[in-house]
């Protein structure tokens, strides 16, 4: 059974993805500059002062982002 399984999906053929627009590099490093330092005027930190340097998170207020539905991040 598990042969005919590994058969079944090496058999299978994929198709290619059509290509997307260019990433916007002004978009991202505005992104980039948010998630690093944030936007204090605003009252929004940057990401570390929540979620750590590493990103794993500051006890239980605060958790590590890694996992969560996009909504939350």
């Amino acid at each position: 059974e598990r042969k005919a399984i590994a058969n079944y999906y090496a058999d299978m053929t994929t198709t290619p993805k059509a290509k997307g627009a260019p990433a916007n590099q002004a978009v991202i490093a505005a992104g980039g500059k948010l998630a690093a330092t944030g936007d204090w005027p605003t009252g929004l930190p940057g990401c570390g002062k929540c979620t750590g340097a590493a990103g794993l998170g500051v006890g239980p207020d605060f958790p590590r982002p890694a996992g969560k539905w996009a909504a939350y991040t």
